[in-house]
């Protein structure tokens, strides 16, 4: 099959996919919308609104149209998750994530990358409230609590954590410890989650027993880190190390959304290397994702899943696809 490189063809895809969610999973209230799956009543949790929040930057910064559910609309979305300073995964009984909140942080802080004044200075305010939640869980080794009273470090939470660092940082344009963050995270997972294959691996607990499983978008938010602290070797190493490990069928899968969030990194490294050999393995899964994982709805159901719902998955599969269309400046951006 002849990978699809027509960007117009690309925000076509993005255009009818986001569509298909804001029909399924937009619930306008009073009191802003609901992010639901589709089927169901209650909200979705936190961690796919993230991506959700996520996915709709990156469409915007594409310059591609939406019918709702862009960014402003999202971020009310969150008001029922607040908790103090921070965000419950799910509203009112939820516990406290600083992967969720990373993500949730690492949005704003792209979106003020994007967005001209006075709107960045709201989304970086919005970006360093986050990190500021985030930094609790900061250890002296770099590596990052996953859960408020939890113990063990994961690859999700430092990467995460260090990549928002390291975009709320360069949004504000200044020095900052923030920086700090972003090298120490680099670090922990280098040096203490890295395994003998080169892979990364998932979480090491309070006694020191690592879980050495493999997800891709924990290889995805090291290269992104790689590749913030100069390391284009480093990254390439890990995307070898990674191309070595999923093969087409194995990857395809995957878990959809762990599979987007890699994507976004293969693209960064794309553009950085010069190397066009990691954007056409994005464009051959995004294509693959394209002709065999829409159910009748427009729905990426026949993919890899997370879980028992839909939001995340589609979600973050738009946002790659979006990110297709990234102008190179907004490229050499993307987290």
């Amino acid at each position: 099959m002849t990978p699809t490189t027509d960007d117009t063809i690309w925000r076509q895809r993005v255009t009818d996919s986001w569509t298909a969610l804001v029909k399924n999973a937009r619930i306008p209230t009073p009191r802003g919308v609901r992010v639901h799956e589709p089927g169901r009543a209650r909200v979705v949790f936190a961690w796919p609104l993230s991506q959700v929040l996520h996915s709709g930057v990156i469409i915007d910064a594409a310059g591609i149209d939406m019918t709702a559910l862009g960014p402003d609309e999202v971020w009310q979305s969150f008001r029922r998750y607040r908790r103090r300073d921070g965000f419950v995964d799910i509203p009112l009984v939820g516990h406290r994530y600083y992967d969720d909140n990373a993500w949730i942080g690492l949005a704003c802080a792209q979106r003020s990358l994007w967005v001209g004044p006075p709107q960045n200075q709201t989304w970086l305010i919005r970006a360093e409230a986050s990190m500021r939640f985030v930094a609790q869980a900061v250890r002296a080794d770099g590596g990052v609590l996953w859960v408020e009273g939890g113990t063990n470090l994961h690859a999700c939470s430092t990467g995460s954590a260090g990549l928002l660092a390291h975009v709320t940082a360069e949004a504000a344009g200044r020095s900052s410890a923030w920086r700090g963050i972003a090298r120490n995270a680099t670090q922990f997972l280098d040096a203490t989650l890295i395994r003998s294959d080169e892979l990364v691996a998932d979480n090491i607990s309070a006694t020191g027993q690592i879980d050495p499983a493999v997800f891709t978008y924990n290889q995805g938010l090291t290269i992104q880190l790689r590749i913030s602290q100069g390391d284009l070797d480093g990254a390439t190493r890990l995307a070898e190390a990674t191309a070595r490990e999923f093969d087409t069928e194995k990857f395809y899968a995957h878990i959809a959304s762990f599979n987007a969030i890699y994507c976004r990194a293969l693209l960064r490294l794309s553009h950085e290397t010069g190397d066009e050999q990691w954007r056409e393995f994005v464009v051959q899964y995004l294509d693959e994702v394209w002709n065999k994982g829409r159910d009748k709805r427009g729905l990426f159901t026949n993919v890899g899943k997370y879980d028992k719902g839909i939001v995340l998955d589609h979600a973050a599969l738009v946002g790659a696809m979006a990110a297709m269309c990234l102008t190179p400046d907004r490229l050499q951006q993307l987290a």
